[in-house]
C-alpha cells in the first residue's frame, strides 16, 4: 500500500458516500424512511471498511489497508517525500510511538496536511487522524477526517478486537455547500478468524450524518458476518439496521455479493453489493 495525496487508509470508503457516491437528499431531513437500497449502501461502506483483507493461514485481516502479513497485523505504507516523520520507543510497555506530518504536500490541484499518530507493538496498535485535511483547486473542495482505530490481536487463538472513537469524515465544497457532509464512526467490532479460509467479523456501530437521523448497526456472535476466500462481502451473517424508527435486517449469502434486504417487516428484496459487482 502506499499513500498518495488521497491517502488511502482504513476508512476512506466513507469518501465515496461523502462526495456524492450513495449519499441520501439533503430535501427532507426529518424523513426517517429506509429503503432497502439504503440499507444495503450503508452495509457495503460499513463492512468495506471493517474488512480490508481475506482471511487465510498466512495473513491477518486486520490490517490498515489491502492484506496484512506476518503476526503484527499492521501495513505500514510508502509515504510522500514531503512527509516528516518522527518516532520514539520502544516505551516501557513495548509500544513503539510514530507521527506522520504531513505539510503542504502538494500533487497536482491537491494539497495534504495534517497527521497521523501511531502507537503499535506486535498485536496492537492504534491510529490517530488529527485533523488531516485534503483540499482541492485551491481550497474549493476539503475533506478532513479525525478519530482514532484500536486494534489488539490475540494471535494465538486468531480473534481480535477493533475499536473506532469518533472517527470523522467531513467534506465541503464552496460551489455547491449543499454537497458538505460530516460523516462520524464509532463501532466496537470482534473478529475470529482461526477456521482457515473463513473471517467472522460481530459487533455494533453508529453512523451519523449532519441533518439525517443516526444509523445504527448490530451482528450477534451467533449471527456472525463470515467472509470467506475469493469473496468481497460475506457470505453469511445477519446484520440490524436501525435509523430513526425504522429497522432493515441483512441476510448475507448463500452466493457472494447477494443480501437479503427486509425493512419493517416488508417482503425480503434481494440486493447485489456494490463492492462485488
Amino acid at each position: 500500500m502506499r499513500i498518495p495525496l488521497r491517502c488511502s487508509l482504513t476508512g476512506l470508503a466513507f469518501l465515496t458516500v461523502a462526495c456524492g457516491g450513495g449519499g441520501s437528499s439533503h430535501g427532507d431531513t426529518s424523513d426517517t424512511r429506509m429503503t432497502a437500497a439504503q440499507a444495503g449502501a450503508t452495509a457495503s461502506v460499513v463492512l468495506g471498511v471493517e474488512s480490508a483483507g481475506q482471511a487465510s493461514a498466512s495473513t491477518l485481516p486486520i490490517v490498515v489497508s489491502g492484506s496484512g502479513t506476518g503476526s503484527f497485523g499492521l501495513v505500514m505504507p510508502t509515504l510522500p517525500a514531503c512527509t516528516t516523520v518522527t518516532t520514539t520507543g520502544p516505551d516501557s510497555g513495548g509500544f513503539t510511538h510514530q507521527t506522520w506530518t504531513f505539510t503542504n504536500c502538494t500533487e497536482g490541484d491537491e494539497t495534504l496536511n495534517g497527521s497521523i499518530d501511531l502507537v503499535f507493538k506486535t498485536g496492537d496498535y492504534q491510529i490517530t487522524f488529527n485533523h488531516l485535511v485534503r483540499s482541492e483547486d485551491g481550497g474549493e473542495e476539503t475533506t478532513t477526517l479525525d478519530g482514532t482505530k484500536h486494534v489488539v490481536i490475540d494471535t494465538t487463538a486468531k480473534t481480535g478486537t477493533i475499536t473506532v472513537t469518533n472517527f470523522t469524515v467531513s467534506h465541503t465544497e464552496q460551489d455547491e455547500p449543499d454537497e458538505n457532509r460530516t460523516f462520524v464512526y464509532n463501532a466496537g467490532w470482534h473478529s475470529d478468524w482461526s477456521v482457515t479460509g473463513t473471517y467472522k467479523l460481530w459487533g455494533s456501530f453508529s453512523l451519523t450524518t449532519n441533518g439525517e437521523p443516526t444509523r445504527s448497526g448490530q451482528v450477534q456472535q451467533a449471527d456472525a458476518l463470515t467472509w470467506t476466500l475469493g469473496c468481497c462481502s460475506p457470505t453469511a451473517g445477519v446484520l440490524t439496521l436501525t435509523r430513526g424508527s425504522h429497522v432493515a435486517v441483512l441476510t448475507f449469502g448463500p452466493t457472494c455479493g447477494n443480501v437479503s434486504v427486509i425493512v419493517d417487516g416488508a417482503p425480503p428484496v434481494l440486493r447485489h453489493l456494490r463492492r462485488c459487482h
